[in-house]
């Protein structure tokens, strides 16, 4: 994720916008890989089931097979979300403020208590969204 913010800063500046391009980027593989393997793995017997009965494209789609993906769509989600909360404190080093500025001061100044305002947030923050979003996953798991 560095990478990624040190590439987007020559072509964005040293800003938010740096930062919040690259996070994105960043964001993009895990929700991208996740859906295309959800849709690709569908049962084709079950998909064949639902047109046989009747249903348009679409009602195969919305009825079917977006709810049968959806828990591996959301696990993409919910890693892409962790990978991003937990790198959103290297925007500190294009100038983008956050709790990055606590941890890269504290590392800068060798001053662990400056480094765990920062550092101690951003895992409480990681660890909560994970949370939320298992839940959600949980929630929208079909029952066995």
């Amino acid at each position: 994720s560095l990478a990624v913010l040190f590439l987007v800063v020559p072509y964005l500046g040293l800003n938010a916008r740096s930062a919040a391009v690259a996070l994105i980027l960043l964001a993009l593989p895990p929700v991208l890989i996740n859906t295309d393997a959800a849709f690709r793995n569908l049962d084709p017997a079950v998909l064949e089931s639902a047109r046989s009965t009747g249903m348009t494209r679409r009602q195969v789609l919305m009825r079917i097979e977006f709810p049968l993906a959806l828990p591996v769509i959301l696990t993409g989600i919910r890693t892409a979300a962790v990978e991003v909360v937990a790198s959103a404190t290297l925007a500190a080093f294009v100038g983008s403020g956050g709790l990055g500025i606590y941890i890269t001061r504290g590392f800068a100044l060798y001053n662990y208590a400056i480094l765990m305002v920062g550092a101690i947030p951003v895992a409480l923050l990681t660890l909560f969204f994970e949370g939320v979003l298992a839940g959600l996953q949980r929630m929208t798991q079909l029952p066995a």
